[in-house]
């Protein structure tokens, strides 16, 4: 049993409409699950950055993933349920919700693992992607950062460009980007290279 599993089995324990909540919501696709479990097991993460939280099912999974681990969770809107179900997880003193987007985070050196999950335009994944890369303190920093894309290769419509065209240039420039499943791609920053545009 994975933990995104266990989760889910928590999450049909909650009152009537906070379920309706999150299972109307985004959660790891089924066939996201055992790459990004393999992945994830392979780490000892401290210090997450999610951007974009939508109900807050892939905070949730980090601190279940992560018991010692602390996530910046940011999304553009104030949900009033993410907190309720952050809370009901047992998981709220390890989870700080900000509203706002990625311009408030001023140093993701302190970050190891970043999950790229919220505007899925070109625009607003470039724009995330590249304050991540802005905002890294080259000469202070503890060591590499992760950086998880999702939906790369999702296109909502082929006149509009989308994190999936980002998602084709940072693999095609930047030798540390892989995928770990269709879906999922991973930049791995090294504290040695800075990388440029």
């Amino acid at each position: 049993m994975t933990v995104f599993d266990e989760l889910d089995q928590k999450i049909q324990e909650l009152p009537d409409d906070l379920r309706e909540f999150v299972e109307k919501g985004k959660k790891i696709h089924p066939n996201r699950r055992e790459p990004l479990n393999n992945f994830l097991i392979q780490h000892d993460f401290k210090y997450g950055l999610e951007i974009g939280r939508c109900t807050g099912y892939s905070a949730v999974a980090f601190a279940m993933f992560f018991p010692n681990a602390y996530l910046d969770s940011i999304d553009i809107v104030d949900r009033p349920q993410n907190r309720e179900f952050i809370e009901a997880m047992g998981v709220a003193d390890r989870i700080n919700i900000i509203v706002g987007d990625v311009d408030c985070v001023l140093d993701c050196s302190v970050y190891d693992y970043i999950l790229i999950d919220g505007d899925h335009s070109y625009e607003g994944a470039k724009k995330d992607w590249e304050q991540i890369q802005k905002c890294l303190d080259y000469d202070n920093w503890f060591g590499g950062t992760y950086v998880i894309f999702d939906d790369i290769k999702h296109v909502w419509r082929p006149e509009i460009k989308s994190v999936a065209h980002l998602w084709e240039e940072i693999e095609a420039e930047i030798s540390t980007a892989w995928k770990i499943c269709d879906q999922m791609g991973v930049v791995k920053i090294s504290p040695k290279r800075k990388l440029e545009d």
